[in-house]
């Protein structure tokens, strides 16, 4: 922010150069995301709600960013077609896309499928979920870095996953070109829905603080979008 300000100003006259044009900012090592194993994926399924499953799979066999998926329709479900509509108000980079949706994944959305209104959320059950399956902390972006992880040795194109995933060939190539075979992939996209799922909470389905931070996860994105100043200092993962 410094650096912008200073080249402003000496571009304006008020400066004979900028100051901070010698400044180095350390920068974290790119390329390293976190994911999940298939194996702790599929445990982290089990000990999911009912109601969540929908939004935690298309996260894990779609790569939506969490805001991406909180502001999901069903009506923006095409099991007919395969695809997933994410609407350009709601993308971070304000670009409409669609995305595939893989076999197994297709599967989840069938049987935990609603009717209709918006794909359901819940801060406190997901936070329960993967407490009870053994994980202290939640990585950011986990599930997303994991599709895009095992995707990439699937297609076997960077471009063809940047636009599955509403980015770039070079953020690709940074996140997820990693040492992960075929057949490891392919055992990701192969979790299907064979373990029943826990009880429903007698609890109401939603309360107050899901529901604000479903509303704060849309915001977040709106925010980022490109234009405003998170979005320079924010990149898509």
């Amino acid at each position: 922010m410094w650096a912008c300000c200073s080249n402003s100003g000496r571009r304006r006259g008020y400066l004979r150069a900028n100051p901070a044009a010698d400044i180095k900012i350390r920068r974290p090592p790119e390329g390293e995301v976190s994911i999940l194993t298939p194996d702790e994926l599929s445990n982290l399924l089990s000990k999911c709600a009912p109601e969540i499953v929908p939004y935690v799979t298309i996260c894990a066999f779609a790569g939506l960013r969490p805001s991406e998926a909180a502001s999901l329709l069903w009506s923006d479900i095409h099991i007919a077609t395969r695809q997933i509509e994410v609407r350009a108000r709601h993308s971070k980079t304000r670009r409409y896309r669609l995305v595939p949706i893989q076999p197994n994944l297709g599967e989840w959305l069938v049987r935990f499928r609603n009717e209709d209104g918006a794909i359901y959320y819940s801060r406190r059950k997901f936070r329960e979920a993967y407490k009870a399956a053994g994980m202290t902390e939640w990585k950011m972006d986990v599930l997303r870095h994991s599709y895009g992880t095992y995707r990439l040795p699937i297609l076997k194109s960077a471009d063809a996953l940047a636009l599955e995933m509403g980015n770039s060939p070079d953020m690709i190539f940074r996140h997820y070109r990693r040492p992960v075979n075929e057949v490891t992939a392919t055992a990701y996209f192969d979790l299907r829905p064979e373990v029943p799922p826990c009880a429903v909470s007698n609890a109401a389905s939603s309360d107050a603080k899901d529901e604000s931070f479903q509303e704060k996860l849309i915001q977040r994105s709106q925010r980022n979008a490109p234009g405003t100043l998170n979005s320079d200092r924010c990149q898509a993962a």
